[in-house]
């Protein structure tokens, strides 16, 4: 109550540094080095998720994993197949499969997911309604790929960005 919240999702027009905003949620990679006034929101964890009806049994699961099954791919990262393969330790054979359909955000390929055209790889916090709720299923669940959500200030904070930051910050725990 009393923070007037403006978004905006141009990401090629937001330079944090240029004080344009107060503050800018924005994704860092496990390289970069926080700053005094970031606030760690998250760390990104991916997994490959599907629906129950495509799901398949456990010996099929042990003996092929999800090979039978066409992976849906995103414009959004288009290496998101890749950096599961490598974080999982993918077989060669594993790695070398072409998604059978590539989306342009990973909305609408979490969509075809959920219309079960197949399995995407997708951060946690993009489906965790769906996955609690059982409308999809993670059969290996999550894991951290490096990648940082922070919250970065423009300029020092105010008491209504910090305010904010830590409404922020508790909602995203």
């Amino acid at each position: 109550p009393g923070i007037d919240v403006r978004l905006s999702t141009d990401k090629e027009h937001i330079n944090p540094e240029r004080g344009r905003f107060d503050l800018v949620i924005t994704v860092i990679d496990g390289e970069e080095v926080l700053r005094a006034r970031d606030v760690l929101l998250f760390r990104e964890q991916i997994g490959v998720v599907l629906t129950p009806a495509l799901m398949p049994s456990a010996k099929q699961l042990r003996t092929s994993g999800l090979s039978s099954i066409p992976r849906l791919a995103t414009r959004t990262r288009p290496n998101a197949w890749a950096t599961w393969d490598a974080l999982v330790g993918a077989s060669a054979a594993d790695a070398k499969i072409k998604p059978a359909a590539q989306f342009e955000h990973y909305y609408f390929t979490i969509g075809a997911a959920l219309s079960g055209l197949g399995a995407c790889v997708v951060p946690w916090h993009l489906v965790a309604d769906e996955v609690t709720g059982g409308r999809l299923v993670a059969p290996f669940g999550f894991r951290e790929t490096g990648y940082r959500y922070i919250l970065r200030g423009s300029r020092p904070a105010d008491r209504k960005s910090a305010r904010f930051s830590a409404w922020l910050r508790d909602e995203a725990a």
